[in-house]
């Protein structure tokens, strides 16, 4: 072990030359000085060089070696050097170079370590950092705002002890941070004279570049802003509106595309306040060509955010078409309807029937953006069709048809039933939409049903015979056929068949109570059976009631029934009538005149012959 020297020499707060092998001479050491200047005096750098000579057998030597190198193998460690209790050296060093003489290992060996060094002392400028980058640049945009460009950067050394001291790469952020406003102060731009100060507004930093090498302990940012001209805006807006037109088109339409930038140090807030203060209509009106008026609510209105940049991206369009009804609008200053009912209607005449349908077809169209399209479609569907004073949605869509129908049709139109023989309704897709259809037809029919039918059965009087089974005295082969005057009952059956119409049936039939009858209790249906038996049998129909005048053709009631489905909203009656005489003459004598009697009231058929040679008939009058 080497004795203690009185100038004691340590790196890292360890003695290295103190634990060298063997007995060690102790090592020289100089210093040379460098200033260092940007523009101005900014420090001085120190080198120390540590020369000296380590000596004894080979095992020595490269003991000896190895404990220098192993104390001076880190940078920026406190290098002192101390002799009677004082400090003359005291500084934080970076090891530039270790060197060791060419031998055999065996005798002398000598080195020379070289440590630089920055004493704070000798500083004027920031003590810790080299290398200090503090740039502007400005430059004007298409747009006439200002972009301004702010370079910093700066190399850190290790300033004080370890343990208590910062780090290369600290005092060059630490550097780089104390500096980033530093701009505001500088002179503006020539081409932004007369404008808001830069130390008073806070323009938009639109870009942050960072550079880290931890290795050289060197840290720089660029900053990058825009500056609106007038000083005043807090985001960074940028926009362009095109006009599409044309001789095939008759819509004009102008479509605004525009980004807001509220800067990284700034929020989607400030972005949504400033899109919600943009009069849209005005901007996109100012660039159609004179005499055109956009109509105020836009055809679509998209926003998009990104919480990452705090931009909003937004595109909004109007056109000329003004097809809306006046009332309230969802999302909007009262004054517009965002809705309405784009259909078209095709008119089909069957020629072997004379039955007409007619077809109708729409779509439910909106405006606004994504979430008021969808409401004031919703909105326009429920008030004004599905809740339609005409009669709900069927009423709503026979008003919309019946237009057409009478103008295809002319004289000839007739009158559509009112309720739809089908009806689809369907929704869902991108836009929000509603696709409605229906069909009506002119076919006969009774209010307040999807269909109604009846059949009628008539089974005919016939007149009741007696044959002579003997062959006449007085002529050989004719047999006699006697006509005793009396016939059978005719019968008559009705059947009535009805389905009511869905909405019909919701206002009129639901309502009551479960044990009342659909069928007592549908007056359509009585007047139809009452109606249909005055016409085919004696009864007369007066008063919802049928009678029987004067009982002359004693008429009788054989059956009833009937059947109700509320499920399918449907019922069917059955009735069966007989009655004396016959309702079907069968010449222009009138009632009363069938095949048994001629026109003159007189036997037809009595006294009557009929001849069966050869199989063929042959009739004769005797009277």
């Amino acid at each position: 072990m080497a004795d203690t020297s009185p100038v004691i020499i340590t790196y890292d707060n360890v003695a290295v030359f103190d634990n060298l092998a063997g007995t060690q001479p102790i090592p020289f050491v100089s210093k040379s000085q460098q200033p260092i200047r940007y523009g101005a005096h900014w420090g001085q750098q120190s080198v120390f060089s540590i020369d000296g000579q380590i000596t004894g057998s080979g095992p020595e030597l490269w003991q000896a070696k190895d404990n220098i190198i192993n104390g001076f193998k880190k940078d920026f460690r406190a290098f002192k050097i101390n002799e009677g209790g004082d400090n003359y050296v005291d500084v934080t060093g970076v090891i530039r170079s270790i060197t060791f003489g060419e031998g055999k290992y065996h005798g002398i060996i000598d080195y020379s370590i070289s440590i630089e060094a920055y004493e704070e002392s000798l500083f004027n400028g920031t003590y810790g950092v080299l290398n200090p980058v503090d740039q502007i640049s400005y430059s004007q945009t298409e747009d006439e705002k200002i972009q301004i460009t702010h370079e910093l950067s700066a190399k850190g050394f290790q300033t004080g002890a370890q343990a208590n001291g910062s780090s290369a790469l600290g005092n060059a952020k630490d550097f780089v941070f104390s500096r980033r406003d530093s701009w505001k102060a500088k002179a503006k731009p020539f081409f932004a004279s007369g404008e808001a100060d830069f130390s008073s507004v806070e323009p938009i930093l639109v870009s942050t570049d960072e550079t880290i090498d931890r290795f050289e302990g060197v840290y720089g940012l660029v900053d990058t802003f825009v500056f609106s001209r007038t000083g005043l805006d807090r985001v960074i807006e940028s926009k362009t509106v095109s006009v599409e037109s044309g001789i095939a088109n008759e819509v004009i339409t102008a479509t605004i595309d525009g980004e807001i930038y509220a800067g990284k140090k700034g929020s989607l807030t400030t972005a949504r306040d400033h899109l919600k203060n943009l009069e849209h209509y005005d901007i996109a009106n100012s660039q159609c060509p004179d005499g055109v008026d956009l109509y105020h609510v836009p055809i679509n209105f998209n926003v998009s955010e990104d919480p990452k940049t705090n931009t909003i991206s937004y595109s909004v369009s109007y056109d000329n078409l003004n097809i809306f009804e006046l009332t309230s609008l969802s999302g909007t200053a009262t004054g517009a309807k965002g809705a309405y009912f784009d259909y078209g209607v095709t008119v089909n005449r069957d020629a072997l029937t004379d039955i007409v349908t007619a077809s109708i077809e729409g779509i439910v169209r909106g405006r606004g953006n994504a979430i008021h399209r969808r409401k004031n479609i919703q909105d326009y569907y429920l008030n004004d069709m599905v809740n339609s004073p005409d009669n709900g949605i069927s009423g709503y869509l026979y008003t919309c048809m019946k237009a057409d129908y009478d103008s295809v049709m002319g004289s000839d139109k007739r009158i559509p039933n009112p309720y739809p023989t089908s009806i689809s309704i369907s929704s869902g897709n991108a836009n929000g939409e509603i696709q409605v259809s229906a069909e009506f037809s002119d076919e006969d029919f009774v209010s307040g049903f999807l269909s109604a039918d009846y059949s009628i059965n008539v089974n005919t009087a016939m007149p009741i015979k007696t044959v002579n089974a003997s062959a006449r005295f007085d002529e050989n082969g004719f047999y006699h056929i006697g006509d005793i005057d009396v016939g059978s009952r005719e019968t008559v059956d009705i059947a009535i068949n009805m389905t009511y119409d869905r909405e019909y049936y919701a206002t009129n039939v639901v309502a009551e109570s479960e044990s009342d009858s659909l069928y007592t209790n549908n007056e359509t249906m009585q007047s139809m059976i009452g109606n249909l038996a005055s016409t085919y049998t004696p009864l007369t129909y007066s008063n919802n009631n049928l009678q029987d005048a004067n009982d002359v053709n004693k008429v009788r009631l054989e059956n009833e029934s009937y059947e109700e489905n509320r499920d399918s909203r449907s019922l069917s009656a059955n009735y069966s009538y007989s009655f004396n005489g016959s309702k079907f003459p069968d010449s222009a004598g009138g009632y009363g005149k069938t095949f048994m009697r001629d026109r003159y009231s007189r036997n037809y058929i009595s006294n009557k012959y009929f001849n069966t040679r050869g199989g063929k008939l042959k009739i004769t009058n005797n009277g």
